[in-house]
This record gives C-alpha cells, structure tokens and sequence, in this order.
C-alpha cells in the first residue's frame, strides 16, 4: 500500500513536473523558444518607462504653458491699471502684477519694467513689460529652462 501510494503521487505531480516530453529538447533550448509565459510582463516593463515619461512631460509642458498664460494675464490687469491711473511707478506696477500672479509660480520671480514715451501728437505710451522665468522638469530626459516675456503698450492720459 505505501508503494501504490508513491506510485500514485509520482504520477500525479509528474506532469507538473515534467515540462519536457523528452531530454533532448530539454538540452536543445526549443522549450524557451515556444514558451511565451511572462512576456506581457516583459513589454509592460519597456512600455512603461517611455509611458511615463511621455505623461510627466505633456503635464510638465503644460504647466509652462499656464505659468505663461497667467503671466500675459496678470500684465494685462496691470496695463488696466496703468489706464485708469497714470501716475502708477514701477515698483507699484510690479506689485500689481506680483499679486495677480498665481501663487504656485512663484510671482517673486516676476520682474516687471514700464517705461513712458514723452508726449507725443497728444498721446503717452507706456510700455510694460513682464519676465517670468520658467523651468520643467521631465524624468529621464532632463530640465528645460527658458524666461518668457510679454509685453504690452497702452496709451495714457497727458497729465
């Protein structure tokens, strides 16, 4: 009985255990040729680096592409005010646009210049001008850095 019962369990794990119909084919490799276990485990691995980084970078520009906009916004406010009031410095401009900018940017980093033509045919220009510097980041591939600057000229009252 202990022999039939080792015959028996012999048999049964055998086919879990015997991946190869013969030694020849064990010893050739054509097993490993044939046997595609793991590969979308393999791909997913290659895919997923190059997926990631293409994520990270399209969220990376994205966010440069907001920091500019919100750059040409808060300039545009600033210009708005340098309309209704003339008499506006630089310093005050640069506050102005400094408080328009969105926190998450860093508007320390904003510098603003205005400068004012002299009377010219009954009109003033100022020019404003804003520069933001901008830097992202995408995951090996590396760091981009750029400032991106607007400017804008509005016509002001003589006073």
């Amino acid at each position: 009985p202990a022999l039939t019962r080792t015959l028996f369990l012999v048999r049964q794990s055998l086919p879990m255990v015997c991946l190869f119909t013969s030694a020849r084919s064990f010893v050739s490799g054509k097993h490993i040729i044939h046997d595609d276990r793991g590969s979308a485990a393999i791909e997913f691995s290659l895919v997923l680096p190059v997926f990631l980084t293409m994520i990270i970078g399209v969220f990376a520009v994205g966010w440069a592409a907001h920091s500019t906009h919100n750059l040409r916004h808060a300039l545009a406010e600033g210009a708005r005010a340098l309309q209704l009031k003339p008499t506006i410095t630089q310093s005050e401009l640069q506050t102005l646009v400094r408080s328009k900018v969105f926190e998450a940017h860093g508007p320390e980093d904003v510098s603003v210049t205005l400068t004012i033509d002299p009377l010219s045919a009954g009109v003033k220009l100022a020019h404003t001008t804003a520069s933001y510097p901008v830097t992202f980041t995408v995951p090996l591939v590396g760091s981009y850095s750029f400032s991106y600057s607007v400017s804008m000229t509005v016509p002001v009252t003589a006073s």
